[in-house]
């Protein structure tokens, strides 16, 4: 189902949400765009390495369409925690219909 595009019930891996950050509308491999990469204002100035990537949870609310056509992915910082030496910050996902608004997917 998930592997084979002419399966009669072919539907996109529940996880491909997670990669659309990084691809944007590119049909390519993901070519980690600086646009798509871009942080806040306040805090454009973190090294990347400086980075640890936490966890992520997601939660579905229609199936995926096989068709990414019309699909709409946005993005927000959803919190900012000060650790001190450090910061967690929570980004909220969401992917919608561009059409109905309807709501498939959000990552936190």
């Amino acid at each position: 189902q998930y592997v084979y595009e002419h399966h009669p019930d072919f539907a996109p891996f529940p996880t491909l949400p997670l990669v659309l950050a990084l691809k944007g509308t590119s049909s390519d491999i993901v070519p980690f765009s600086t646009d798509l990469l871009a942080f806040p204002p306040a805090l454009a100035e973190v090294p990347p390495n400086a980075i640890l990537q936490g966890e992520l949870s997601m939660e579905f609310f229609e199936p995926l369409p096989p068709e990414s056509e019309g699909m709409v992915y946005t993005a927000r910082v959803h919190s900012l925690l000060d650790k001190g030496k450090g910061a967690v910050f929570n980004v909220e996902s969401e992917l919608r219909d561009e059409k109905t608004g309807r709501l498939h997917c959000r990552i936190v």
